[in-house]
């Protein structure tokens, strides 16, 4: 038998709360009109065929606060999600993470996409900012950053 001489290391969660955000930004080679219309209508499937194999709405529609979808992705991963912002004048969705399998070790995700109109060249700044609960890990929060430059 052998005496263990130091306790275990164990995960500790925050116990002061405090918000995790992440986020990224790109620009889009299409016009603010073309891409509003995949984001708005959460076609995520034609946004990024080779991650996100359906989008399918499991209550409500397309464009509507409080609808949800079912995101099943390329490799078995899926997430179900609400509509909790869609907004014309400013070009915003948001949405809230209400399902995962496998399971998100994170208490609650939420997100925002903001498109903007670049006037130089007709093509869309995109920026996509995700907030955690405070028991978010580093190793969730990269997560999100790879998977957001990858899409």
């Amino acid at each position: 038998m052998v005496e263990q001489t130091a306790p275990l290391l164990q995960k500790k969660l925050s116990t002061i709360p405090t918000a995790a955000v992440q986020v990224e930004s790109t620009i889009l080679p299409v016009s603010i009109d073309l891409a509003w219309d995949k984001f708005r209508n959460f076609r995520w499937d034609q946004l990024a065929p080779g991650k996100v194999k359906s989008v399918a709405w499991t209550d409500g529609a397309p464009a509507r606060v409080g609808s949800t979808a079912r995101l099943q992705y390329e490799g078995g991963v899926t997430w179900v999600v609400r509509l909790t912002e869609v907004s014309e004048r400013h070009h915003t969705v948001a949405y809230e993470l209400l399902e995962a399998d496998p399971p998100v070790r994170v208490t609650s995700l939420q997100a925002e996409l903001k498109l903007l109109r670049v006037s130089d060249d007709n093509t869309t700044f995109l920026s996509w900012t995700t907030e955690f609960s405070n028991d978010v890990c580093a190793e969730i929060i990269q997560d999100q950053k790879y998977k957001k430059l990858d899409f």
